[in-house]
C-alpha cells in the first residue's frame, strides 16, 4: 500500500528536525511540553466528543496532573514523538514502512482515523505555545505536510490490518463443509470486536481516567 511523499519537501523536514530540537530544549521538556501536549489531547478530545462542554485544559497544579501515572504516560507519549521524528530524513520510503507496521498495532488499540486529527491539533497548539514567536505559517505548514504524512501512513497500516483480520475472520466463520466442526474459541469476532475500547479511548483510557479521580 504506498504513500504519497510527494508533498514532503527537504525544507520542510529540516523545518520539522530543526524546531523539534529547540523544543526539546525548554527546561524540563520530558515533563512539562509533555504534560501540556497529553492535557491537550484529552481536551480535545473531549471538546470533539461534546462541543457544549468546557473543555479547558486541566489545571498543572491539579492534584490529578500530579499523578505519578498520568506523567509516565505523558512522558512516554512524547518520547514516541521523538523517535518518529527522529527517522525523519531524505529517504521517507522505509519510515512509511515502519509507521503502517505502527498503525497496524494500533488496531487494537481502537484508534480511529478521526484520532490522529485530535493529536495534531495538540502537537500543533504545543508547538506554537513553547515555540513563540519561532512558530510562524512557514513552520505551521512545513509540520501540517509531514504530520499528514505520518498520520496517513500509520492509518492506512490499521485499516490493511483491519481488512487482514476480517478475511480472516470471515473464512474462520464462513459456511463449513457438512460433517465438519466450526471453531468457536476464546479468539472469535464477537469477543474480540467486544473487548476493543474504541478511539482514542484506546490510548488514553488510563489517563484520562486518573485525570476524573484522585491520585
Amino acid at each position: 500500500m504506498s504513500i504519497d511523499i510527494s508533498a514532503i519537501t527537504f525544507s520542510a523536514v529540516n523545518d520539522v528536525t530543526t524546531s523539534w530540537d529547540l523544543l526539546k530544549a525548554t527546561p524540563d521538556c520530558d515533563t512539562v511540553v509533555a504534560e501540556t501536549l497529553f492535557r491537550k489531547i484529552i481536551a480535545v478530545f473531549f471538546e470533539k466528543k461534546d462541543p457544549t462542554a468546557e473543555t479547558s485544559i486541566p489545571d498543572p497544579n491539579d492534584q490529578n496532573m500530579n499523578n505519578p501515572l498520568f506523567k509516565i504516560k505523558s512522558t512516554m507519549f512524547v518520547k514516541m514523538l521523538d523517535v518518529v521524528i527522529e527517522m525523519l530524513g531524505p529517504d521517507l520510503v522505509p519510515m512509511a514502512i515502519m509507521l503502517q507496521e505502527l498503525g497496524a498495532k494500533h488496531y487494537d488499540y481502537g484508534v480511529a482515523p478521526g484520532d490522529y486529527e485530535i493529536v495534531g491539533d495538540a502537537l500543533f497548539f504545543t508547538l506554537e505555545k513553547y515555540l513563540g514567536n519561532k512558530w510562524n505559517k512557514k513552520l505551521e505548514k512545513s509540520w501540517r505536510s509531514v504530520y499528514a504524512f505520518i498520520s496517513e501512513a500509520m492509518v492506512k497500516g490499521t485499516e490493511k490490518e483491519a481488512a487482514e483480520r476480517a478475511k480472516g475472520q470471515a473464512k474462520r466463520f464462513s459456511i463449513p463443509p457438512r460433517n465438519s466442526k466450526l471453531d468457536m474459541g476464546k479468539d472469535s469476532i464477537a469477543v474480540s470486536m467486544k473487548n476493543r475500547k474504541a478511539g482514542l479511548m484506546g490510548m488514553l483510557d488510563k489517563a484520562i481516567s486518573v485525570t476524573e479521580r484522585g491520585a
